[in-house]
């Protein structure tokens, strides 16, 4: 491995990145290549390893498996068990929630007879809009029609934790847009909501369109509005970006927030694994090198106790609870208001946090700025 790892810190959630794609879709910045059958058996034997090698020294028990990518749904149900045989253990598979990204498009009955076989439980839909324009734009396959009938088919199969995406500040977009799509969202009845602001800065060759986008204003507005829409059908808002019905919040970026122990698997993948936060190869090539050679955790950082309660906050602030004051106190045994009092009490921060005797919270109408607030308590 790349480094020690302390004995006894024990991960509970997974992210395993498959970064295999029929075809990439323009806005995406995330590590993928496109799909090749051996490819995907070569890169599987090498998640295989990758994970023998952390199994060997460190203590695994996940309360969380989460399926990302790329498009992690081009798995077959054999090589998606494979992984989660290997990552429970003998786990009762029923007490952990394991999480599929699915392309639309693969929504089929033959499709979910396969997945049946398997421990998936939670589905990630990457629906992105219900708007034919703006799936063209967004250089996604399915149409809008065919949207319907692949959530009832879903419901039909028993799945009963179902979260689909939606992206805002499209070139072009208004609030009108956004208020059909959010309706047409609603009419599908998901249990849990994920809202991703359009970011062009680093998509390739993509530039071009960024005069076009709305302005500060319409972005600020159209997020107000999926607040307040998505809060008048039920649906809490518990992060900056994810709405849920209650009880469908998502244990595995809960994980993230809370700021415990994971594990990244794959090309591209991070994870946290105290006191050590690491990222692996952007690239096949690199990665398998690496593995060859015994090595995780390539690229890593030891994070002193000042750079891990930044990143304590810094996560913690995304929640709209917030960060729970004695928590910190007993994770890092100081007070959180007396380690960042300069930034506490700077002009205009009384406006912007919630201070309570339990909790510090971003104040819900500067959820929007959030990375402007919190970028005030880092170094």
């Amino acid at each position: 491995m790349g480094q020690d790892i302390p004995p006894g810190k024990v991960t509970r959630a997974i992210y395993l990145h498959i970064p295999f794609c029929l075809s990439k879709c323009n806005y995406c910045s995330f590590f993928s290549v496109p799909y090749d059958r051996q490819q995907m058996r070569g890169y599987l034997a090498y998640l295989h390893k990758e994970l023998e090698l952390f199994a060997g020294s460190y203590p695994i028990q996940p309360a969380s498996i989460y399926f990302g990518g790329g498009t992690p749904s081009l798995l077959t149900a054999v090589d998606i068990q494979s992984l989660i045989d290997k990552l429970l253990f003998g786990q009762d598979m029923g007490t952990v929630e394991i999480t599929l990204e699915i392309n639309p498009i693969q929504i089929t009955k033959s499709f979910l007879d396969a997945l049946a076989t398997t421990g998936i439980n939670r589905l990630s839909v990457g629906l992105q809009a219900m708007n034919d324009a703006q799936l063209a734009w967004l250089s996604r396959k399915h149409k809008v029609s065919q949207i319907p009938e692949k959530i009832r088919l879903l419901k039909e199969y028993g799945y009963r934790n179902i979260s689909c995406d939606l992206i805002y500040g499209l070139p072009g977009s208004g609030l009108q847009d956004l208020k059909d799509n959010l309706q047409r969202f609603l009419e599908l009845e998901p249990q849990h909501i994920s809202t991703y602001l359009l970011c062009l800065e680093e998509s390739p060759g993509m530039q071009d369109f960024i005069p076009l986008l709305p302005d500060d204003e319409m972005q600020a507005l159209q997020y107000d509005t999926i607040r307040r829409t998505l809060d008048d059908n039920g649906f809490e808002q518990y992060e900056i970006s994810n709405f849920a019905l209650d009880g469908f919040e998502s244990r595995h970026n809960l994980c993230y927030w809370n700021w415990e122990n994971y594990l990244g698997l794959g090309a591209s993948a991070a994870g946290w694994i105290e006191p050590f936060r690491y990222t692996n190869p952007a690239s096949l090539e690199q990665y398998y090198s690496d593995l060859d050679k015994g090595i995780t955790m390539t690229s890593c950082e030891l994070c002193e106790e000042k750079q891990q309660k930044e990143d304590y906050l810094m996560m913690g602030l995304r929640k709209t609870r917030g960060i729970e004051l004695a928590q910190y106190q007993a994770r890092f045994g100081s007070d959180l208001l007396k380690d960042f009092e300069s930034v506490v009490k700077l002009p205009l921060m009384d406006k912007v946090l919630n201070i309570s005797g339990t909790h510090l919270a971003l104040k819900p109408e500067f959820m929007f700025v959030s990375n402007q607030v919190i970028g005030k308590f880092l170094s």
